[in-house]
């Protein structure tokens, strides 16, 4: 997204080769359209820089071929194969920031942290915990489990009087901007 930062842009077919070359792999997952992705792109390629530095201090060794041993990456889910993408790793707010670990395959953590990249760089190597800048879900699975519900669920009930009218449910968050084809609202 933007030239000369670290930044790598993902596709249906380079995701999970970039999961398994990276020891860590942080992936922006946002939309071209949606404000709050465009605004959160220059932070994260800030957060980017920081985590694929030369810095020898912030992980011990580069990964096998000379790989930086954390990936950073963006992946647009408003275009064709990467909607779809999306769609199976049930992201369904922009942007969400999911980070990967080569050790636990087919499990990812969720960022629900400040959007600064000083929270970001904590969140990848460690620091949030200890700073309190973010929280870090446990790994879990990016894929539909038989049984359960995924996701968030809100359940409840409205007491309304007999008046002419609707009411209307909808997901709203001041950090994030919602598909409405992606959100189940049933």
């Amino acid at each position: 997204p933007i030239p000369g930062s670290p930044l790598q842009r993902l596709t249906s077919g380079t995701f999970k080769a970039t999961v398994a070359r990276h020891k860590r792999l942080l992936v922006l997952y946002g939309a071209h359209w949606c404000p709050w992705s465009r605004d959160l792109v220059p932070t994260f390629a800030e957060a980017a820089r920081t985590l694929t530095s030369e810095d020898p201090g912030l992980f011990e060794s580069k990964a096998p071929g000379n790989v930086p041993a954390v990936g950073v990456a963006f992946v647009d889910c408003a275009r064709g194969d990467t909607a779809r993408l999306c769609a199976a790793l049930f992201v369904q707010a922009f942007p969400t920031i999911h980070l990967y670990d080569r050790d636990s395959p087919g499990l990812h953590q969720d960022y629900v942290g400040e959007r600064t990249a000083e929270s970001i760089v904590d969140f990848v190597t460690g620091g949030s915990a200890r700073a309190g800048k973010g929280v870090a879900t446990p790994f879990h699975s990016s894929v539909k489990k038989e049984r359960g519900p995924e996701g968030c669920e809100i359940a409840g009930a409205a007491f309304v009087s007999r008046v002419p009218g609707s009411l209307r449910v909808s997901a709203h968050s001041p950090a994030h901007s919602f598909n409405p084809r992606w959100v189940d609202m049933d």
